[in-house]
């Protein structure tokens, strides 16, 4: 099985390890700006021997640029931020793609605590051209889940991740979804 498999706010690595091991002949490409956390995933990719996964110390974005990572009460909670912290790279999907001229992405786990509405805008070409099924975690507080609405449009069903269809997405406000291209 081939899976191309984008993990954005990668944490320690658990869904890119899960990844990497469901689909060795893939390519998994983590995401995560903090420093302690990009360490262990390196530490777990080294002691798996999994050439595979391609992991990034960067933010993700609407585009690329230097913010700041502010880390959190515990490894889970840090998040990019405007201002204060330490100046870390965001780097947008849609560059990423281009830049590394990947022409299918089948899988996106996005986790970054606030900051979806971000990461959606500057990966709405390649949600558009890939279509790529997107597991996502949302704030409430953000707009994170009105930008996914807008720009999956009727392209993509919701669904809980428990299967359940999702009527309308604005209304229901689920705090995780797994969108697919229709």
């Amino acid at each position: 099985m081939r899976l191309f498999f984008f993990d954005v706010g990668a944490h320690v690595g658990y869904f890119s390890l899960l990844a990497c091991a469901a689909a060795p002949a893939g390519s998994v490409h983590s995401f995560e700006p903090d420093e302690n956390n990009y360490a262990f995933c390196n530490q777990i990719k080294t002691l798996n021997n999994l050439p595979n996964w391609t992991i990034n110390q960067v933010g993700v974005g609407l585009e690329t640029t230097t913010l700041f990572f502010q880390v959190g009460l515990s490894s889970s909670t840090g998040h990019v931020a405007d201002e204060g912290g330490v100046p870390v790279t965001i780097v947008s999907i849609d560059d990423y793609v281009e830049t590394h001229q990947l022409t299918r992405l089948d899988l996106i786990k996005i986790d970054v605590e606030g900051f979806g509405c971000h990461v959606l805008k500057g990966a709405a070409q390649t949600l558009k051209r890939l279509k790529p099924t997107l597991i996502m975690e949302l704030h409430s507080g953000t707009e994170e889940t009105a930008v996914l609405a807008s720009i999956i449009g009727n392209d993509f069903s919701c669904y809980t991740v428990r299967g359940n269809l999702i009527a309308d997405l604005l209304a229901e406000k689920p705090d995780h979804v797994v969108v697919r291209p229709v």
